[in-house]
């Protein structure tokens, strides 16, 4: 026969395996959250990292456009330069075609008038000097 004591033995040894078990669930649990959270830091510090990469790659951008807009805008301001440099060369193209036209004219004309006076020329006899008379 068991004492008085002996069923609350018992029970209490009981108990005491519970809350070993218990302990052991909550000693496997907490290293698996232990491990998650290892994992969690290591994808953080990676998040970090590439974050990290993302602003400097954004800087860059950035200075990438601040150099495009500044060339677009030299850009801007150079090509109405360059159109009037190309109208005034134009207008001086212009000038030199009509006085280079005049300047063959004139020299067509003349060429004419000495062809006229060659070919006058050419027909050209002395008039027949008079018996007696020298032609000094």
């Amino acid at each position: 026969m068991l004492s008085a004591d002996e069923p609350a033995t018992a029970t209490f040894m009981r108990q005491v395996q519970d809350v070993n078990l218990e302990r052991r669930q909550l000693d496997a649990r907490l290293a698996e959250v232990r491990s998650g959270n290892e994992v969690l830091q290591t994808r953080h510090a990676e998040l970090l990292a590439v974050k990290a990469r993302q602003e400097g790659d954004l800087a860059l951008l950035g200075e990438l456009l601040a150099t495009h807009t500044a060339a677009q805008a030299a850009q801007a301001q150079h090509v109405p330069a360059a159109r009037a440099h190309q109208e005034r060369f134009a207008a001086q193209e212009a000038v030199l075609h009509d006085s280079l036209g005049r300047k063959v004219a004139e020299e067509t004309a003349r060429a004419a008038d000495v062809q006229a006076e060659a070919a006058g020329l050419a027909a050209w006899q002395p008039l027949p000097v008079p018996e007696g008379r020298t032609t000094a």
